[in-house]
């Protein structure tokens, strides 16, 4: 059998479907889906230290579950090697993938889906059931249980619940217990749920959760109920110079526009600059020039008793 690798990119942080897994019905091959997970713009890599915990689950074309065993963490990603449940059913399975604390809390679920292709060659096809590997190990662990207690010779132990007996005979050892739902993590996905709700932690008990519609909040978001100068986030909003009280910045002032800070100068307003100067007077307030200003005598100045105010002759 050939390795079939998938490359998945999913956000931590979006909700719905992010991407989609092709694979063929009856498939035979070893199938290793590898998860790069982002949050927000930025890669997010969890740690291989053991303190997170990821589970692939998923609801099948035609009803049934899978709930697999835990995935490994290479390098920051998820490797996963897709249970061949995955190839039983032709059509879209819708996916999560969970990631829980050390402590069972649900940290993030991003969705996808796989679309197994319905093949038209006789292969030996397996039945399609639910896949629930938490209740394997729990079925493994009482057979071990059994091997201990195969011995007829063995001593009766009392149960620890009042709910369960254990009785030895001769043909070796029987088990009778009572589950109480109460006592035991519930492993599956919840009925219900609409598209583009999401299952979330109701208690720190493992895989006590119900799918829940995401809030802005929930996402680092505002709701579009927000208002910016009055205006709702609802839609894409515009804002004028008049409604935020100022001016466009193509408004001028003497020919300068305002797009930048201005500086006027006397000729953008017809006047002349205070350092201009008239006879060496300079134009700091209004002036009045005499004739000693001009280098000349007034025209009341008179030459032998005639006055200055027309030319004159004298005689001999």
């Amino acid at each position: 059998m050939d390795l079939v690798r998938h490359e998945l990119r999913l956000n931590l942080l979006d909700v719905g479907n992010q991407g989609t897994v092709n694979v063929r019905q009856g498939d035979k091959d070893t199938h290793l889906l590898v998860v790069h997970l982002v949050k927000g713009s930025s890669p997010y890599l969890l740690p291989a230290d053991g303190s997170v915990i990821v589970v692939v689950c998923a609801e099948k074309p035609d009803g049934t579950f899978i709930v697999d065993s835990p995935a490994s963490v290479v390098e920051g990603a998820v490797h996963y090697f897709m249970d061949e449940q995955f190839f039983t059913a032709p059509g879209i399975a819708k996916c999560e993938l969970v990631v829980y604390s050390k402590n069972g809390e649900i940290l993030y679920s991003p969705h996808f889906s796989t679309f197994t292709e319905k093949t038209s060659v006789d292969v030996e096809k397996v039945e399609s059931k639910d896949e629930f590997r938490a209740f394997d190990q729990a079925m493994s662990d009482a057979k071990q249980i059994t091997e201990k207690w195969s011995n007829p010779s063995a001593s009766l132990t009392p149960a620890a619940k009042s709910d369960a007996s254990v009785e030895i005979g001769e043909d070796g050892v029987h088990f009778d217990i009572q589950f109480n739902p109460d006592d035991f993590d519930v492993v599956g996905l919840p009925v219900g749920g609409s598209s583009g709700q999401v299952l979330r932690k109701n208690t720190v008990r493992n895989y006590d959760a119900s799918w829940k519609t995401m809030t802005a909040a929930d996402v680092n978001a505002v709701p579009t109920s927000r208002t910016v100068n009055g205006k709702k986030l609802d839609q894409n909003i515009s804002f004028t110079p008049e409604e935020l009280r100022a001016v466009p910045d193509t408004r001028k002032v003497n020919g300068q526009e305002l797009a930048k800070d201005i500086t006027l100068t006397p000729e953008h307003i017809g006047a002349v600059p205070v350092t201009r100067t008239i006879n060496d007077h300079p134009l700091t307030e209004n002036l009045e020039l005499t004739h000693e200003d001009v280098g000349a005598v007034p025209a009341s100045r008179t030459v032998n008793g005639k006055a200055l105010n027309a030319d004159i002759s004298l005689t001999h």
